[in-house]
């Protein structure tokens, strides 16, 4: 999915988390970064107590995408069941008092769903290198 500016690749790569085993609800944004030899990845990115506190079983919630015109059906929704978060493409920030973990959900785009979607490429996300860009302001 390409969106227009940044606003709505803003708002379309944000997604409701559903844990069905606590019953309750939290976002996330989908992140994407060439990991491996130009291959893209899509990255799920969210509080680590979100993710931590799920028996590995989440849904995501997404926008399903109109065929014909390749825009959203606003109102109309999908449900994506990850039933087992693999650990292995569970990651969390080093530093325990950083509340922030992600995943690998690249597999979810891979299932021949018209969902629709924006990524954050990580060329948007500050790396504090950059000249006035400090960490905490």
């Amino acid at each position: 999915m390409i969106a227009n500016n940044f606003t709505e690749q803003l708002f379309f790569s944000t997604v409701r988390i559903e844990l069905p085993d606590h019953q309750t609800m939290g976002t996330g944004f989908i992140c994407e970064a060439e990991v491996i030899n130009g291959n893209h990845y899509q990255f799920l990115v969210t509080n680590k107590h979100v993710l931590s506190s799920s028996k590995d079983n989440i849904k995501l919630v997404f926008n399903v995408k109109d065929a014909k015109s390749n825009m959203a059906k606003f109102g109309q929704t999908y449900q994506v069941e990850i039933n087992k978060i693999d650990r292995d493409c569970y990651f969390t920030h080093p530093d325990d008092n950083v509340d922030l973990a992600c995943i690998n959900i690249s597999e979810v785009f891979n299932q021949g769903i018209d969902l629709f979607w924006a990524s954050i490429m990580m060329d948007f996300i500050a790396d504090y290198k950059t000249d006035g860009v400090l960490a905490g302001n």
